[in-house]
């Protein structure tokens, strides 16, 4: 619950931080099972984390409060022309939801990440080989409580697999559900989990994440502190907003630095109820998340490079689903052939051999741009529209 004494300016955050003036003040301790103190070393190199962690949930909560009291409008450039496009958007994502949750499943060596070959089994086939002690499922936030409850329903039943659920909150994916003002999608998502029996002694919440990064360091955090106290660990799995999956699945493998002398596994959850997932805020998620996906392999660091670990699936996809919507808007909507032009000729850029390139390390600056440019358009789109999405008490 995130409350506020508006006379001293303090706004007091779950599990014991108070935030003050762009200060925090530890007066508990940040996560909820933890059982042993901190070596002072590792407390100090986590401050300058911590204290990036605050600011930006200063401006988070601030943000929070003023959009709730507002309503956007729903008329503006952006959403206008996202809705005037829609049923391009949604030709080009039908049935491509189902590869951003396929299967992923990495080993993590000495922080070294090779792939393995993994299959989709049956539901009761992966919870009977996952539901182990050294089973973590993270849960990363969002808006997205459909996703949530849908874990929540199929491992009810679970007895071993351990539960972080990790983010603060202030954006959202998905206009189904309000965007809390009164609480983290940590402390929310922990609430829907245990109204469907899992113990809260199974859940572990982190709610000071503000992004992916963000969600590895402190999930990372959580899970050392575990190792710590002796508990085992086997398989990180990784989920979230059924199009986000696959990128933040690989951003955990380049960004979740455990202290395991073992090597372990970072695996996708590979399920989803895609009947769901069909509005033009859902469109527009899935083919963002193939735009920015490669938007980031092609010119940041946050997942790994060798793209010997992405399947030939995922590349295919991201070829077919542009393509598909390049078409799509161009016959559709051949007057406005000025609005689109730019995203539409860079898309045709993105070919196969620009894939080839990036497999080979021969990008071009080119190739860069053109995927930035890409990216940066459904952007533009996606975050007007999620502007508009409900904010309240939940």
């Amino acid at each position: 619950m995130l409350t506020k004494n508006n006379r001293l300016n303090q706004f007091t955050v779950p599990n014991g931080y108070v935030l003050t003036s762009g200060r925090l003040i530890t007066v508990a301790r940040p996560y909820s099972n933890d059982s042993a103190a901190k070596p002072l070393e590792q407390t100090l190199a986590n401050a300058k984390t911590i204290l990036n962690t605050a600011l930006t949930m200063r401006n988070l909560i601030k943000e929070g409060h003023e959009l709730a009291e507002l309503k956007p409008a729903g008329n503006s450039p952006q959403i206008e022309l996202a809705t005037r496009i829609q049923s391009s958007l949604g030709d080009a994502t039908k049935g491509r939801l189902s590869v951003l949750t396929s299967p992923i499943a990495l080993t993590v060596d000495n922080s070294k990440v090779t792939s393995l070959s993994p299959s989709k089994s049956d539901m009761a086939v992966w919870i009977k080989s996952h539901d182990t002690p050294g089973s973590y499922i993270v849960l990363n936030g969002n808006n997205d409580e459909t996703y949530v409850s849908y874990i929540a329903d199929k491992l009810a039943d679970s007895k071993h697999i351990n539960f972080i659920t990790s983010g603060f909150g202030g954006h959202g994916t998905t206009d189904r559900h309000a965007i809390a003002t009164n609480k983290t999608e940590g402390d929310r998502f922990k609430e829907l989990l245990m109204e469907k029996g899992i113990a809260p002694q199974r859940i572990t919440v982190d709610p000071f994440s503000t992004n992916s990064g963000q969600n590895a360091i402190n999930v990372a955090d959580i899970i050392n502190r575990d190792i710590q106290g002796g508990k085992p660990l086997g398989t990180v799995i990784v989920s979230g907003t059924p199009a986000a999956v696959f990128r933040q699945t690989y951003t955990y493998a380049q960004q979740l630095k455990i202290n395991s002398e073992t090597p372990f596994q970072i695996e996708s959850f590979p399920f989803c109820d895609e009947a769901k997932y069909t509005t033009l805020a859902d469109n527009l998620a899935i083919i963002r998340e193939f735009s920015t996906t490669l938007n980031y392999l092609f010119n940041t660091a946050y997942l790994p490079s060798n793209a010997g670990l992405y399947p030939d699936a995922f590349f295919s996809s991201v070829l077919d689903c542009l393509t598909t919507f390049a078409d799509k808007l161009t016959a559709d909507h051949p007057k406005d052939a000025d609005k689109y032009g730019t995203v539409v000729r860079a898309i045709r850029t993105i070919d196969q051999q620009m894939i080839e390139r990036f497999k080979s390390t021969q990008l071009t600056s080119e190739d860069k741009m053109a995927v930035r440019t890409v990216d940066d358009f459904f952007r533009s789109l996606f975050n007007p529209l999620e502007l508009t999405f409900n904010r309240g008490t939940v």
